[in-house]
């Protein structure tokens, strides 16, 4: 039989025991909980450039390229080709039937990527329609309707006209093979690609970096610049 005192000992004792233990594990959470509390798992998206160009000039293909569409333009520029195998052609058929006089093509294209290594792109032409009244009409309304074209939802519309855009895919392709035949625009015009990087809880490589990996089709092209009805628009080629 065991005494009382001693007795007593043995429960404090296993007492003791339990409380280490418990104490040992709460230790543990409370450090896990501890770090959750200097840290957070960050979402955050973010407009990435993958290149910047100057546009040379705005044609076709002198020949047939495989694999896209025979009225593709193309928007030759000091770095790449970007070639416009989706609205494109529908943009210069609307244009030319439009009043030439009302046009202004703006001078800023911006396109998307959906990623840093890939060669397609989407986006819009955005152009200025300023009729004198200040109205569309029955016969421009319906040209717009026609081709898809719908007013532009920007942030900061100047007040002169219309701002429509028309929407657009393509390819990126290598420079020109005859760019240096090609007259000069008299007006800048510049292409801009982006992408939607996910920078989420870590950093990427940059567009920069993995520009240079981009997997550009094995194709030379040889353009002939289209003169009209750019013209019309402003874009008119040095003499």
């Amino acid at each position: 039989m065991i005494n009382k005192p001693f007795n007593c000992l043995l429960k404090m004792s296993c007492l003791s025991s339990f409380i280490f233990l418990t104490a040992c594990v709460t230790n543990d959470q409370i450090g896990e909980h501890s770090r959750d509390l200097f840290q957070k798992y960050e979402t955050k998206y973010v407009w990435k450039t993958i290149l910047e160009d100057d546009v040379i000039a705005f044609g076709k293909p002198a020949k047939a390229i495989p694999n896209e569409p025979i009225d593709s333009i193309v928007v030759a520029g000091n770095k790449y080709s970007y070639l416009i195998n989706k609205g494109g052609a529908d943009f210069i058929q609307l244009i030319s039937q439009l009043n030439p006089q009302y046009i202004r093509l703006h001078r800023e294209l911006d396109f998307n990527s959906p990623s840093p290594t890939s060669t397609k792109f989407s986006g819009s032409f955005k152009f200025y329609y300023a009729p004198p009244n200040g109205t569309l009409s029955p016969t421009e309304s319906a040209l717009f309707k026609k081709y898809g074209v719908a007013p532009c939802d920007c942030s900061k519309v100047e007040q002169q006209g219309h701002l429509f855009d028309l929407e657009i895919a393509g390819t990126v392709y290598p420079k020109v093979e005859n760019a240096a035949d090609l007259k000069p625009l008299s007006h800048p015009y510049k292409v801009r690609i982006q992408y939607y990087e996910n920078q989420s809880g870590y950093v990427k490589m940059s567009g920069q970096e993995k520009l240079a990996e981009l997997p550009l089709l094995p194709l030379t092209l040889t353009i002939d610049v289209i003169q009209l009805p750019l013209k019309a628009l402003g874009i008119i080629y040095q003499p």
